[in-house]
């Protein structure tokens, strides 16, 4: 029999407005609740003067290992980095074009070792960071050509170490080698519908898509092939179906994604539904415009809510 999610708030306050991620359990094949173990009763609120404060939170990635949250945080061109239970731990980047420097990173990923992937938006480039915050490398130029990069907003790395690209502006997936160098793209045609939101990888090696003004996820083989479409259920309030934001999957080769009726929605291996929850407001288990979404190490669902007040 399947148990009901728990969920638990994770606010983030800063000044008078509250950013939040929520933390919930989720159930895998089996009936078995990954992370049952840990209670969900943890809430907590980072204030002025702690680095942790947060604004316009878009992207958000697990740390293997250590389990580490990190967030992009596009208000404040920035990266934060907390620990599990939610405490502050770091913050590193600034709004420049420099090295190091951010201009509305939206997408973030984490490597298995540990190297933070930000997808640096309005610099076109992807930029690659130590676990500490330290600059490593960078790649991509403005532009349209192979390796190009016009506003990445979401970014993913395979099993292999590849890294795959949400290449917004330029309305396609470009695939690129662990140092950056271009290896092949895939194209959805230069029209508003086929702008791309986010990019994620299952246990498979499937890339997960989801596009602007989109009601489906698609799923792509690794050599950018159409799988299958994952579409989104009603609310049965509204006329229109909803629309994709965020995506993940779990170890299990669940994909779960944000949606712009503020609720989450769960899709087995092959593409079923299976539940969802949530609904707008800003309470506990309560949405306004959640964005990212990561799997935690003991299998909780991380997601972030922007707009959160």
């Amino acid at each position: 029999m399947k148990r009901p999610f728990s969920p638990a708030l994770l606010s983030f306050s800063r000044g008078g407005a509250l950013w939040t991620l929520i933390v919930l359990s989720i159930l895998l094949p089996g009936g078995r609740a990954i992370g049952a173990e840990r209670p969900y009763t943890h809430k907590f609120s980072i204030g002025p003067g702690d680095g942790g404060q947060l604004r316009h939170p878009k992207g958000v990635a697990i740390m293997p290992g250590t389990g580490e949250i990190v967030v992009t945080d596009t208000g404040h061109h920035s990266v934060h980095v907390f620990g599990s239970d939610g405490t502050f731990l770091r913050r590193f980047g600034s709004r420049g074009s420099g090295d190091g420097q951010l201009n509305s990173p939206v997408g973030v990923a984490v490597d298995k070792a540990g190297q933070i992937l930000v997808a640096d938006s309005h610099n076109h480039r992807i930029q690659v960071f130590g676990g500490d915050g330290t600059f490593l490398r960078k790649f991509g130029t403005r532009g349209s050509g192979d390796g190009q990069l016009n506003s990445p907003v979401g970014v993913a790395v395979d099993k292999a170490g590849q890294i795959i690209v949400a290449d917004q502006g330029n309305h396609r997936i470009q695939v690129f080698d662990s140092e950056g160098a271009f290896a092949r793209k895939f194209e959805f045609g230069d029209t508003l519908w086929n702008l791309v939101n986010c990019v994620a990888v299952n246990a498979a090696g499937d890339i997960l898509v989801t596009r602007n003004v989109s009601h489906a996820i698609e799923v792509f083989g690794k050599d950018g092939s159409l799988l299958r479409q994952v579409a989104l259920t009603s609310d049965g309030k509204s006329r229109f179906l909803p629309r994709t934001a965020g995506v993940t999957a779990d170890a299990a080769g669940q994909i779960i994604v944000t949606t712009s009726n503020d609720e989450i929605q769960i899709f087995d291996a092959d593409g079923n539904f299976t539940q969802k929850f949530g609904r707008p407001g800003s309470g506990l288990g309560e949405f306004d415009r959640p964005a990212g979404v990561a799997i935690g190490g003991s299998g909780e669902i991380i997601i972030v809510a922007t707009r959160n007040h």
